[in-house]
């Protein structure tokens, strides 16, 4: 039946056998390349992956190692830009939610930022930001904050009007309708659009360091290595990546459960 649920068992039980299935086809397909090219770097087998990693391990620039050192930039490229583009979006969305003029002042900003790829406006960035982490922290917040912005808007419009209503009529200012009953009915919205919007900034945060490089980040060495064929030395990267985001998209997802017990998305 449509949109019946299912227990967490057989939840699991699916997700394990769709994961063994996934893995099986990944070592089959590497067998097969390798039965024709035993030197084929296109798809790593076990060893070469076990030798890919070890590489990478053992690279070092400076007193660091490689993997560790990017793993920091784009981990704090990534962590500021989300952080600061989320909160200026969830601000700007409910003071263009609540007001139109608001909403008719920002539209000639958002509306361009929302139609134009992040990644076409590299050469604005490189005349008005600065080189460095404040380049790709830009990049990250501008690309997600359109989006963003437009979701909470759109969940602060979907509010019954009975409800801010009737929060009038019990004596409630302007600004307690926005801080009591507005954010409160808003907020575990915005959570699932901060899970969203993290895809969008990992994807704009690795399309910049591979155009603009800077000498650290995952991006910049996936492309260094890439050049090379190494693919044994990227899956650690993309296993990283992989691993980040189910952990975020768990963390945002227990958060939301426990600061909003009341709120079932399954139900709206």
């Amino acid at each position: 039946m449509i949109g019946s649920p299912l227990s967490r068992r057989t939840t699991v039980l699916i997700t394990l056998v769709s994961l063994a299935l996934i893995v099986t086809a990944y070592f089959v397909l590497s067998e097969w390349k390798h039965a024709v090219n035993p030197t084929d770097k296109t798809i790593p087998n076990l060893s070469q992956l076990h030798d890919g990693w070890m590489q990478l391990w053992k690279s070092r620039m400076g007193e660091g190692r490689w993997f560790l050192i990017d793993l920091q930039a784009s981990g704090l490229r990534l962590a500021c830009g989300l952080a600061i583009g989320v909160s200026v979006a969830f601000f700007l969305g409910l003071f263009t939610g609540c007001y139109q003029a608001g909403h008719a002042a920002f539209l000639p900003v958002l509306s361009p930022l929302s139609s134009i790829p992040a990644m076409a406006m590299i050469a604005v960035y490189y005349v008005f930001v600065p080189s460095g982490h404040l380049m790709f922290i830009s990049m990250i917040a501008l690309g997600i904050l359109p989006s963003v912005e437009q979701g909470v808007r759109l969940a602060v419009r979907s509010i019954p009007p009975g409800l801010l209503d009737t929060a009038r009529m019990r004596g409630a200012s302007t600004f307690e309708v926005i801080a009591c009953v507005i954010v409160p009915q808003v907020l575990p919205r915005f959570v699932d659009l901060t899970v969203l919007a993290f895809a969008g900034a990992m994807l704009i945060l690795l399309g910049s360091e591979m155009s603009i490089g800077g000498g650290e980040g995952i991006g910049y060495r996936i492309k260094l290595v890439m050049l090379k064929s190494e693919m044994s030395m990227i899956v650690p990267y993309l296993a990283v990546l992989a691993l980040g985001g189910i952990a975020f998209t768990y963390a945002m997802g227990f958060l939301q459960k426990r600061a909003f017990r009341w709120y079932n998305p399954e139900k709206r």
